[in-house]
């Protein structure tokens, strides 16, 4: 799920979304959802387009900071009533999830930093942990419509 998606997709729509899946999709679903994958794919490109060996601490606080914002804007284009509960958290959470998230990409504005930089696999695979946790937390913080 994207972080448009955190705020833009209504109630009724991932109220059947969660009533078709199950197991281990549903786990999975749990930790994804809350990754603004827009968000993250714009900053991908812009590492990209940078180069992974010229890391930019700007370009990382900006998406953690566009994250939240993407997240409210996208509620707004619902009408009130299917706009998701907890917008503030939701909005909140999509940055902790970007900030942890871009541990994980190459050339990230992470690298500015030494002890990332030098112990960048061991930094992914922590942060791909930090990941899953996070995932789990925030579903157990800011829990799915019923």
């Amino acid at each position: 799920m994207s972080a448009w998606s955190l705020g833009a997709v209504p109630r009724e729509s991932t109220r059947s979304v969660r009533q078709t899946t199950s197991g281990l999709k549903t786990f999975v679903d749990k930790v994804v959802k809350w990754i603004p994958g827009d968000v993250l794919g714009l900053y991908l490109a812009a590492v990209s387009a940078i180069g992974v060996a010229n890391p930019q601490l700007w370009l990382l606080i900006v998406a953690i900071l566009l994250a939240p914002f993407v997240v409210v804007f996208g509620s707004w284009t619902l009408p009130e009533d299917q706009r998701p509960s907890r917008l503030p958290a939701r909005a909140v959470l999509s940055a902790v999830a970007v900030a942890i998230w871009a541990l994980t990409v190459p050339g990230s504005g992470w690298q500015v930093f030494t002890v990332v930089s030098q112990n960048a696999q061991t930094v992914a695979v922590i942060g791909a942990i930090l990941g899953l946790v996070f995932g789990l937390v925030a579903s157990a913080l800011v829990p799915d419509e019923a």
